[in-house]
């Protein structure tokens, strides 16, 4: 009899301590939800590329246009052009960090030799300069990049603020001879001038893991 009281006495200790086979199937299958492997597309991953690489360009346009208006308003034009060569890629590539992708500008006319192209973005900025020359659509690009798990967004960049033509502009003209002195003691190899409003400056160039593309879906 004592025995028959310690075994029920042990059961209804059990049965308080342990969740039911209900709460128990409902762990598992949480666990097993969090665990599942994402079965995407290469389509899914080039469209999340896109949506990604736009946001990041447009997000790290927005950073250098305030900090640059800024500096313009504290130091003037001969101030924001050492501004720029201190700032543009530091803040271009913390963006980048945060957001596990690499971040450059890069153009055909390169002012800071640090963001010469590399071979493929090189081709994709001749394409961009043909398709402008000739009025063709412009838009942004993305596709795998051979030999590598990552993805490249690619974006053309047009010279819409004419404070731009402060640095950029005909010399003698929008830029001023000074500052033109100033800009080939910074880079003697500049070639980045001579541009005129709603020219084709360069592009965005994004690089992103398909990894991280593929946590964002």
């Amino acid at each position: 009899m004592r025995l028959s009281y310690c075994f029920v006495f042990i059961f209804s200790v059990v049965a308080c301590s342990t969740p039911s086979n209900k709460e128990k199937g409902k762990e598992i299958k949480e666990i097993m939800r969090s665990q599942e492997i994402k079965k995407v597309s290469e389509v899914d991953i080039l469209n999340k590329a896109r949506e990604v690489g736009n946001e990041l360009a447009a997000s790290s346009q927005t950073a250098l246009s305030e900090k640059l208006a800024t500096s313009i308003k504290e130091n003037g034009i001969p101030g924001s052009i050492k501004f720029c060569r201190t700032v543009a890629l530091p803040l271009t590539d913390s963006i980048g960090m945060a957001n596990q992708v690499s971040i450059k500008r890069t153009s055909i006319k390169l002012r800071n030799p640090e963001n010469r192209p590399n071979s493929l973005e090189g081709q994709l900025l001749e394409a961009y300069q043909y398709s402008f020359e000739h009025q063709q659509e412009m838009r942004e690009e993305v596709q795998a990049v051979d030999g590598t798990n990552s993805v490249l967004f690619t974006k053309p960049i047009l010279l819409k603020n004419p404070v731009c033509l402060n640095c950029h502009g005909e010399i003698g003209n929008n830029l001023l001879d000074e500052n033109d002195k100033l800009l080939k003691s910074l880079y003697p190899a500049d070639s980045a001038t001579g541009y005129k409003l709603n020219d084709f400056r360069g592009m965005w160039s994004i690089t992103i893991d398909k990894k991280v593309l593929v946590n964002l879906l």
